[in-house]
């Protein structure tokens, strides 16, 4: 039996647990605590690495980079999110009771959903 990613529901949910749950997919969520964790984790080692080499005088640059990397796939996935939501939305508004649009539509809910 596959164990969820999160402890019943019979306490207060964490924010993050919230988004979590909003999505429709049945894959579990990774820890709140897992991820805080491995960003310490990955920044740490970046630290590590390039401490006390000639690239120590760019370990602010590379960690902002990093940083920047997780933010720039957090906003494409928004983008991504957005696109599937106007097209659902668009689906909906010219939806004319076919079977093409209805197989339409529910393609774009699972994309929406994703």
């Amino acid at each position: 039996m596959p164990s969820s990613a999160f402890a019943p529901l019979t306490g207060a949910l964490t924010h993050f647990e919230a988004q979590a749950l909003t999505l429709d997919d049945p894959r579990p969520h990774p820890h709140e605590d897992a991820l805080i964790q491995l960003g310490h984790a990955v920044l740490t080692e970046t630290l590590d690495v390039f401490g006390e080499t000639a690239l120590e005088d760019f370990q602010a640059i590379i960690c902002e980079t990093l940083i920047g990397a997780f933010h720039s796939a957090a906003q494409r996935i928004e983008r991504d999110a957005d696109r599937a939501r106007d097209e659902l939305n668009r689906l909906s508004r010219d939806f004319d009771g076919s079977e093409i649009a209805d197989t339409e539509m529910q393609d774009a809910t699972r994309k929406a959903r994703a």
